[in-house]
């Protein structure tokens, strides 16, 4: 496997149009219950993956393109600062200096806010003690709090907390909130965000990663969604989603790197999870073709890679007229008798021309003639 400018050329390329063509695909209403989850989460995962390794393979195919990417390249090849770093080593500093503060940023504001969580008693209840156990969770593996938060969410990777909101819910409210935030607990579906947060800080300076962050909501939500009314009648789901246009219009806050919410303030995600329930998708493996197209495209992206592909300039010409002469291979260098005298073929050449290929065979030295 091998890194260099032109994977990470044909990483974005590729990647950029997996992401778009998932998002083009459910960017149309009627297209969401059409399709599985399971294939959107494969079709997403591929996209992911295809993000984290910009590598060439031994088969690999590389295509040269002539135009933008050698100026690109020769740009980011560009010595500054007396020759002694170039744009891209600086750009790769930026680059993992960034991500590095980023990352440590957002692991710093997590344990901030754990240590803020953990010093609030839990909240007890018969209704809560009820829903745990109905869904066979054991209380000291998620903590419950009520504290003044307008929306509902869960934070954490183990043993997280579920936050409620200091508000009169109703019954059939604390149901479906509690047992849509453990959903999330069940199904790992915060290790999931993390790992998608984890390529939004890598690859902070790309904006394909908010379309990926976007497609994980998607994902985890409408997979909770599912799950949760699935056996619901008609009156069930509609107080569930009474319950969540509640939240929904309480809810002000900023997306958290690191918590997942009943209801996102985010109307075109509203839409989509309102139809997908009331249109009682089946979650049958639907979708193969748009799996298909995307599994091709992961695939034939490793196949190809793009280089900057630069022409010899016309003044570069190949230095081989050495037929006058009596010519020799000796110690690996290339020799020849001018005026009864031994010379080195390169001393020679290197008087009168600039190398810029030399190899030990004879014929293959290029050179562009000096002006004298």
């Amino acid at each position: 496997m091998n890194v260099s400018f032109g994977t990470f050329i044909t990483n974005l390329f590729f990647s950029g149009i997996l992401l778009f063509t998932i998002g083009l695909f459910f960017k149309r209403q009627k297209n969401i219950d059409k399709i599985s989850l399971k294939i959107f989460v494969v079709c997403t995962v591929l996209s992911m993956l295809r993000m984290v390794f910009p590598v060439e393979f031994f088969f690999s195919y590389t295509i040269g393109i002539p135009i933008i990417l050698p100026k690109i390249h020769s740009f980011l090849e560009t010595s500054i600062y007396r020759q002694s770093i170039t744009v891209i080593e600086i750009l790769i500093i930026l680059w993992f200096g960034t991500a590095l503060f980023k990352g440590a940023f957002t692991i710093h504001k997590y344990i901030q806010l754990r240590r803020i969580l953990s010093k609030i008693p839990e909240t007890h209840s018969k209704e809560v003690d009820d829903i745990l156990s109905e869904m066979n969770i054991q209380k000291n593996k998620v903590r419950i709090l009520t504290i003044d938060v307008s929306f509902p969410c869960i934070v954490g990777f183990i043993n997280p907390t579920i936050l409620l909101p200091n508000a009169n819910l109703s019954k059939s409210e604390l149901t479906y909130i509690l047992k849509h935030e453990l959903n999330h607990y069940i199904h790992h579906d915060l290790w999931f965000k993390a790992f998608g947060e984890l390529i939004s800080i890598i690859y902070w300076w790309n904006p394909i990663q908010s379309i990926l962050k976007k497609q994980i909501n998607f994902i985890t939500e409408i997979n909770n969604d599912h799950i949760l009314t699935k056996y619901m009648n008609e009156r069930q789901k509609l107080q569930y989603l009474k319950c969540m246009i509640l939240i929904a219009k309480n809810n002000t806050n900023i997306e958290s790197n690191f918590s997942l919410s009943y209801a996102e303030h985010d109307t075109t995600l509203l839409k989509q999870r309102f139809f997908y329930i009331l249109n009682n998708h089946s979650n049958k493996m639907n979708g193969r073709k748009l799996a298909f197209v995307v599994l091709v495209l992961f695939l034939v992206s490793y196949l190809f890679t793009f280089e900057p592909k630069y022409e010899i300039p016309e003044t570069y010409r190949p230095y081989t007229d050495l037929s006058e002469y009596e010519t020799f291979t000796k110690d690996g260098q290339l020799y020849m008798i001018k005026d009864g005298k031994l010379i080195n073929c390169r001393e020679e050449i290197e008087t009168r021309y600039i190398i810029t290929k030399c190899s030990k065979k004879e014929g293959d030295l290029y050179a562009n003639k000096k002006n004298n």
